[in-house]
């Protein structure tokens, strides 16, 4: 279970082995004294934090690297629509010319 302290002071944990400063959160297992401390609202159960690596948009990724790295990335692509897309978003002139030059080499190989 993921439990967040509520204090405004350090709470430790002993049976859970947890030390939690204010607004920090942990993963422990539900012990005697989770449960005590969660009863008494020293601490809240919060939801369990995804940790898979999100999905970023590849536009997004794209606008936040530079422009040798958003050319690398654009070689990479493999979709023709997204592709599409990525040149109504960028304004950069050299990974819009690397986008063209992929979207060709996509089309070109397709058929």
């Amino acid at each position: 279970m993921r439990v967040k302290n509520m204090r405004p002071n350090v709470l430790i944990v002993a049976d859970a082995h947890a030390r939690l400063n204010p607004g920090e959160t942990c993963e422990c297992s539900e012990t005697p004294q989770i449960k005590a401390a969660l009863a008494n609202d020293f601490l809240v159960a919060v939801d369990p934090v995804d940790t898979s690596k999100p999905e970023l948009e590849t536009r997004h990724e794209i606008t936040l690297m530079g422009w040798s790295d958003a050319c690398d990335a654009a070689a990479a692509l493999t979709d023709v629509g997204e592709i599409d897309h990525l040149l109504t978003e960028e304004t950069r002139r050299t990974v819009q010319d690397a986008l063209r030059k992929r979207k060709r080499e996509l089309t070109d190989a397709g058929g």
